[in-house]
């Protein structure tokens, strides 16, 4: 069974581009917390290959990505895959978007739904979340259509 690693946690974007890359049964699928760390798994031996996220439609080459590939050995891509993304704000049931005051997200989703969110929720201000738990970091000012 092969190990691929990807950069997770589970329930990301990038975890759903890699189950449509494996082989049912055959692969086993392990988050990792960085590209980094995905990627120097594979550099190492602990993993046989790696999904990480290499560009986004709105923001371009995910410079995470695009600096863990300059560092350490060579590794060679395999496989690629274009996945569509949809977006959803999710709020407690009653709430209207007058009372929506922060949208928090990782960055690149904030880049991807900025337009619509200064369109439909103009009060909120975005704010980047870790997407491994840390807490979100407001710095957008608000009704700035661009990160500072």
């Amino acid at each position: 069974m092969s190990r691929i690693a990807y950069f997770g946690p589970q329930g990301t974007f990038t975890e759903q581009a890699a189950l449509g890359l494996v082989r049912v049964g055959k692969d086993e699928l392990v988050p990792v917390e960085t590209v980094s760390a995905a990627l120097e798994g594979v550099r190492v031996g602990d993993f046989d290959g790696a999904c990480v996220p290499v560009e986004n439609s709105v923001e371009g080459a995910v410079n995470a990505t695009m600096d863990a590939l300059t560092e350490g050995a060579p590794l060679v891509a395999v496989a690629e895959t274009v996945l569509p993304i949809r977006f959803s704000v999710l709020v407690r049931p009653g709430t209207r978007i007058a009372d929506i005051h922060t949208v928090a997200s990782y960055p690149h989703a904030l880049a991807q739904v900025r337009k619509w969110l200064t369109e439909h929720v103009p009060a909120a201000t975005p704010a980047r979340h870790d997407v491994h738990g840390g807490p979100p970091r407001s710095r957008w000012r608000r009704g700035s259509t661009t990160p500072p």
